[in-house]
């Protein structure tokens, strides 16, 4: 049996039963979450406000392709993997509350979502629903909160 860690730190954790609701999506719909996110960047980079046209350089596809496979097998991973109590171990947990624009996984009741991970961790001693979304949840001024209480127990 694997020793227990002093303290595990969540932050925007999927729902543990998140498995359930996945289904098989196709490598174009994974495709197209990601070109959502990284779109306004290149057409950032390309200098103009328009979007880039459908083709992408093909050392981008390439390293896009690898991406959609890794996530395709991620989400394959999580459709039967139930998580475990969490006992003698600390954990802090950071939910967000908002949700963001372009994930697959449909939107979560944020309430039971804290319900489902407090009943998995008997030694929970911080959780808290953060005004973020998956994205700004690492941005400020949401990740200076988390780490300024990251060694208080």
């Amino acid at each position: 049996m694997a020793t227990p860690q002093t303290l595990l730190t969540m932050i925007d954790p999927p729902e543990p039963d998140v498995g359930a609701r996945l289904r098989e999506y196709s490598a174009d719909e994974i495709q197209a979450a990601f070109l959502h996110d990284l779109l306004p960047n290149l057409t950032q980079q390309n200098g103009s406000n328009r979007p880039l046209d459908s083709k992408i350089a093909p050392e981008l596809q390439s390293h896009l392709d690898k991406i959609v496979t890794c996530c395709a097998l991620n989400m394959a991973s999580m459709r039967q993997h139930r998580p475990r109590n969490l006992a003698n171990t600390h954990v802090r947990i950071f939910i967000v509350a908002q949700t963001a624009q372009g994930l697959l996984v449909a939107p979560i009741d944020v309430a039971a979502h804290c319900a489902k991970w407090a009943d998995l961790t008997e030694c929970l001693v911080h959780l808290e629903t953060m005004p973020a979304d998956h994205y700004s949840i690492i941005d400020s001024p949401a990740v200076e909160q988390i780490v300024s209480g990251l060694f208080e127990i």
